[in-house]
């Protein structure tokens, strides 16, 4: 499956549907379920993704929410790509536990805006860059886990120059480009790597400079994904040091697109931002 396509994305729309649904009918979790012989926590279940939805499922939940004609063929054609492999599961335990729902939906997203304190973002790395970073750990992979971790780095990188790609917009912190990950050597074609990206008409960096002093984003990294159904709503992704959170409510999502927006106008823009980078990779 290619990396453009998500199976992850359509067990999100199916069951964001099927809700909706259910909603419309004025049903509770109980009374549907009830009608196709199931408990409420199976249902449940289902609208909360901890279990994908079988074709047969969502057969059942269509004669029950009286869903006809082409609107319930796309329904179970929904569920039928929802249980498709994604190309990144394959790769199995080389993607940290819960990594993998992000790979799915990144994997259609149209729209990506992260905000990186710390380290350049994955979609942008260079090999060595992320190797560097992936052996800092306090317990680093085997190599042959790391040679995995970053060829689904890799794929997902493909993205960025295949026919359809992503709107990316990235805004580093100045801290970012002084960070010697894997040494000055690594880090300055990592700078170059930055500076050829941002040529494409889809890739928009900037930088946070020091002298923003205070910014809204203070308590770290996020990544805000859009997509290009409007029944797909946006998700803010946040990753801390045991796990990651996946944020979807609206007062959620315009808190951060509010934060977004502050630090695009604080940063510095896109051509003065690139003057940057390549001063200071001529300084490595």
């Amino acid at each position: 499956m290619p990396p453009g396509y998500s199976p992850t994305l359509r067990n999100r729309r199916l069951r964001a549907l099927l809700r909706h649904l259910r909603e419309q009918r004025g049903m509770t979790l109980e009374q549907a379920a009830r009608q196709v012989d199931w408990t409420g926590a199976k249902l449940s279940r289902i609208e909360t993704g901890q279990r994908g939805a079988h074709p047969n499922d969502v057969r059942a939940l269509t004669d029950v929410y009286e869903v006809t004609g082409e609107e319930r063929e796309a329904l179970i054609r929904l569920a039928r790509e929802a249980r498709q492999r994604g190309w990144w599961q394959p790769y199995g335990s080389a993607l940290p536990s819960g990594f993998e729902t992000y790979v799915g939906l990144e994997s259609e997203a149209s729209g990506i805006s992260a905000y990186a304190p710390e380290l350049i973002p994955g979609l942008m790395q260079t090999e060595d860059y992320a190797r560097a970073q992936m052996r800092a750990a306090p317990v680093p992979d085997s190599d042959e886990e790391i040679d995995k971790r970053i060829a689904v780095r890799i794929t997902r990188q493909a993205r960025l120059t295949s026919a359809t790609p992503p709107e990316l917009w990235v805004i580093l912190n100045e801290a970012v480009l002084h960070r010697q990950v894997g040494g000055p050597a690594t880090l300055r074609a990592q700078h170059e790597r930055i500076i050829d990206l941002a040529q494409q008409p889809t890739i928009t960096v900037q930088i946070l400079p020091f002298s923003s002093g205070a910014h809204p984003a203070t308590h770290g990294a996020f990544v805000s994904l859009g997509f290009p159904q409007p029944e797909d709503v946006d998700v803010v992704y946040v990753e801390y040091l045991t796990g990651r959170a996946f944020l979807e409510a609206p007062d959620e999502i315009a808190r951060y697109t509010l934060v977004l927006n502050h630090l695009r106008a604080s940063a510095l823009s896109p051509d003065d931002s690139l003057t940057l980078i390549r001063t200071l990779a001529r300084k490595l």
